[in-house]
């Protein structure tokens, strides 16, 4: 993909950084809060993922050599809501522990709330 540098890098020749922290948090945000997921188990079960409760990381575009670069490395917590067949509503968490622009699989901790059967 070919870059476009600030005024003094005109060719996008030289190493140039650009910070994209804050957009990258907004985007992030819109897109994780909210998701509804509807599981194809017996009696089905809707997750709902209802807040972000922790953001923490950084992402960048790097441009040398006409070519743009986008990294990011960030590390979620937010808080999510199960209800099975329509009956049984589970809270709790779940962190996705550093994903970047490399990653092909997530690392993901969950922790709920309850102990029943449906909750594990």
């Amino acid at each position: 993909m070919e870059g476009a540098g600030s005024i003094w890098n005109a060719n996008s020749w030289h190493w140039e950084e650009k910070n994209f922290t804050e957009w990258a948090r907004e985007n992030i945000k819109k897109r994780f809060t909210g998701i509804h997921y509807e599981c194809k188990n017996p009696g089905g079960t809707l997750i709902v993922v209802n807040e972000l409760k922790k953001l923490e990381g950084s992402a960048s575009i790097q441009i040398r050599k006409q070519k743009q670069l986008f990294l990011f490395e960030f590390e979620a917590e937010l808080e999510f809501e199960a209800m099975h067949d329509q009956k049984e509503t589970v809270k709790g968490s779940f962190k996705i522990v550093e994903f970047n622009q490399e990653d092909e699989e997530l690392d993901l901790i969950i922790t709920c709330d309850d102990s029943t059967e449906h909750a594990a």
